[in-house]
């Protein structure tokens, strides 16, 4: 009598052989770029506040704080859960803004805390490759090394660069200086 637990190793093998040989296309090899220290801000150390907290206490971030409060997201907050934000900052958008629909905040928001230094691994230099993360709600967020700052770019075509970020004890906020989309 056979294993079962033969039996499905052997049917996943064919499934691994396609993935390994897919994954190597063509040989082809792509380093990742090298990453210099100046262009990598220091993150600011977290002071045991987490994102919500953060946020509120940065006074840049003012109008993105109360947009999640009076839209009751703050359950993205847990710390069982670590998040990237792309905090637009107040210039972005002014408080008094008519504001769109409350579900294009977790475009901002990803689950993974992404420092800068990874984010500019992923990010490519030319401009004809796509590489990008997505967004809680699925929206692709584009990354682009732009000479010596990252350019984030929305679905929407909007596109913002990463001025400032700032560790929380539940991820990190990268502060843009542009909405990716209506908020």
């Amino acid at each position: 009598m056979i294993n079962p637990q033969f039996k499905l190793t052997v049917k996943f093998i064919p499934l691994i052989l396609i993935f390994i040989f897919s994954a190597c296309k063509d040989n082809e090899v792509r380093p990742v770029p090298d990453i210099e220290e100046e262009y990598i801000e220091e993150v600011a150390e977290p002071e045991g506040k987490d994102i919500m907290q953060t946020l509120k206490s940065e006074a840049e971030l003012s109008n993105f704080a109360m947009l999640m409060e009076a839209e009751e997201l703050p359950f993205y907050m847990t710390d069982e859960q670590l998040f990237t934000v792309f905090a637009p900052d107040n210039n972005a958008f002014p408080a008094d803004e008519k504001m769109g629909e409350p579900d294009l905040l977790s475009n901002y928001f990803v689950k993974t805390s992404y420092t800068p230094e990874e984010l500019l691994q992923i990010a490519v230099t030319d401009s004809s490759s796509n590489s990008f993360i997505n967004s809680l709600s699925g929206e692709k967020i584009y990354l682009k090394r732009e000479g010596e700052t990252l350019q984030i770019k929305g679905s929407s075509g909007k596109e913002a660069k990463i001025t400032r970020s700032i560790q929380a004890s539940n991820g990190i906020i990268h502060i843009i200086d542009n909405s990716l989309w209506p908020i």
